[in-house]
């Protein structure tokens, strides 16, 4: 009898092993090829205690503590385990449901103990079929902020754990800032023991831990773009940032990758010379090699597709995809590419960029490849779908700054061609050009100029800027015959909301009339300004050739003549 019960108690324990793994540490062989370490040994079986043993009373308590990607293999003992790798998930509910049978019965502890031994079972698509305790009224809990959700005064029993909501479950640790893109895959459904036997085996635990995990993914986009201007042709530099999740039990990581989509009349990425480098959960950086640990090729499924906070206007994308067989979980792989400003983003004065994130989890090694194609597929090999992340996007203003331009004699105005002008951000006190000029540009026959496609000054690198500057325009030269203020700067804001600034309606329409318009305006529009200049009034002698030259010449006989006969007249009266 004894040999027999501690059979019986060497299969509760592979149970209660095996329910560890789907609680958070998978099966052996599952859990070297997720996380590409060692797996840990298991605990030894003997000297264990028969039900007969387990403790009276209905006081025993379950404490289900909630991890994300963690790193370590470590098989679950019943008890807290302050070393267990990966973060607190707070808000994941979870729900327990007792099973029928009594384990102090040693016939039902052993079927139950067989039944767990199967439920549990690692990569097992068809669980055995279970029978759950009307009597027994279901119970669910969240996680808090340390990521636990406790069950107390539970009669003693086998239970179902099952993670029922999980979608809106976050990282618990402080400072933590949801972007909306967080994806995570929930552990599977796993029986456990109340109480469960402790690690020696004379005993048992009351007070279970258990730890199952989530697959956790996360992309984020970020872009450089202050002071980047289209008019220039300048680059801007995106960053493209995934968390690599962990694997469900029983399998591994198989195919991951990071799916990037833009206008490509706006921008035009290098991706061909991206980098692309990995940070894992410890700060330890390795850059990855381009056609070793990863592939990158042009995605063009973009041009049809109608998605959630995809680019607007996507008609173009390109695809990184990384080998598994580099990653872990936790990891953060990090792409960073620079793109070219295009005309294209001065038609809707805004220039988007989003990002996903792809990955797949399997147990079919077929469908594993430890070294990246060299174009890499938009779908993974196989038939299994992969999972996603939602995009997360990045936005880009630029807006326009206009000058118009009149030249006023007699009280009326017109417009003037070729007044040159110069623009440039503002010093602090807005009296000058800071630095050297953006751009330089020279009034048409319309008397117009327009700098398109500067930055706005009250949004950079996806953020709001808190003290906008300002940026001054400044004449450089007038039109021959005009008069200009060569100390005048016009300084002037380019915003989010005056991007699409212009000419007021019916400005100078009428040739060589005053317009009332511009009165009004007080010669200052929206995102631009409409200086006068006036007609040259500086002294000038007439010319000298022709008939002028004659007239200077008599002129000047006269005096001559004259000065005679007053010499004469002088000499006859002396």
């Amino acid at each position: 009898m004894a040999i027999a019960i501690k059979k019986t108690a060497a299969i509760a324990i592979a149970a209660g092993l095996t329910f560890a793994g789907s609680a958070g540490i998978a099966a052996q062989d599952a859990l070297a090829q997720t996380t590409n370490t060692v797996a840990p040994t298991p605990r030894a079986t003997e000297q264990l205690a028969a039900s007969s043993t387990i403790p009276e009373g209905d006081n025993f308590s379950l404490v289900v503590n909630k991890r994300y990607n963690p790193t370590e293999l470590r098989i679950g003992t019943g008890q807290a385990d302050d070393g267990i790798s990966g973060e607190a998930l707070q808000g994941a509910k979870f729900q327990v449901e007792k099973l029928q049978g009594d384990i102090r019965d040693q016939a039902e502890f052993n079927r139950l103990a067989k039944l767990t031994q199967e439920y549990n079972k690692a990569g097992v698509a068809e669980k055995p079929e279970i029978t759950k305790d009307t009597g027994f009224t279901a119970q669910k809990i969240a996680t808090d902020s340390n990521g636990q959700a406790t069950f107390s005064n539970l009669p003693a029993g086998v239970y179902l754990v099952t993670e029922t909501e999980w979608e809106n479950a976050r990282p618990a640790e402080a400072g933590y800032e949801s972007n909306g893109t967080e994806t995570l895959v929930p552990a599977d459904p796993f029986i456990v023991f109340l109480p469960m036997t402790n690690p020696a085996g004379d005993g048992w635990i009351s007070n279970v831990n258990v730890y199952p995990k989530n697959s956790f993914a996360r992309v984020e986009k970020a872009v450089e773009d202050e002071g980047k201007h289209v008019l220039n042709e300048d680059q801007v530099t995106y960053t493209l940032t995934g968390i690599v999740p962990s694997a469900q039990e029983g399998k591994k990581l198989d195919w991951f990758g990071l799916r990037d989509a833009y206008n490509n009349t706006e921008i035009k990425p290098d991706y061909e010379n991206l980098a692309v480098k990995v940070i894992s959960v410890d700060g330890a950086e390795k850059d990855l090699t381009k056609g070793t640990d990863f592939a990158v090729g042009a995605d063009e499924g973009y041009a049809s597709v109608a998605d959630e906070n995809l680019a607007d206007g996507a008609n173009a994308g390109f695809f990184v995809g990384v080998d598994p067989s580099v990653l872990k979980p936790g990891d953060r792989v990090i792409a960073t590419v620079t793109a070219d400003l295009l005309d294209g983003a001065n038609a809707d004065q805004k220039v988007e960029n989003s990002v996903r994130e792809y990955f797949r989890h399997s147990t079919d090694d077929s469908n594993f490849s430890e070294v990246p194609p060299e174009t890499p597929p938009n779908t993974p090999p196989g038939d299994t779908p992969p999972n996603e992340t939602p995009n997360d996007k990045v936005v880009s203003y630029f807006g326009n700054i206009q000058v118009f331009k009149t030249g006023e004699e007699d009280g009326k105005r017109t417009a003037l061609a070729g007044a040159k002008f110069e623009v440039g951000k503002c010093n602090a006190e807005g009296t000058a050009i800071d630095g050297d000029a953006i751009a330089n540009g020279e009034t048409d026959e319309n008397g117009t100029l327009t700098f398109e496609g500067l930055h706005v000054t009250d949004y950079a690198d996806d953020a709001v800027v808190e003290n906008p500057g300002k940026y001054c325009l400044r004449e450089t030269a007038a039109p021959a015959g005009y008069t200009f203020d060569k100390d005048a700067v016009y300084p002037l804001e380019l915003t989010r909301e005056t991007k699409n600034g212009g000419q007021p309606a019916n400005f100078l329409t009428t040739t060589n009339a005053k317009s009332a318009n511009f009165e009004a305006a007080g010669d200052k529009i929206a995102n631009g300004v409409a200086v006068n200049n006036l007609k040259n009034s500086v002294p000038f002698l007439p010319n000298t050739g022709g008939m002028g030259v004659l007239i200077m010449a008599l002129a000047g006989l006269t005096i001559i003549g004259g000065g005679v006969y007053a010499a004469r007249r002088n000499s006859q009266s002396a």
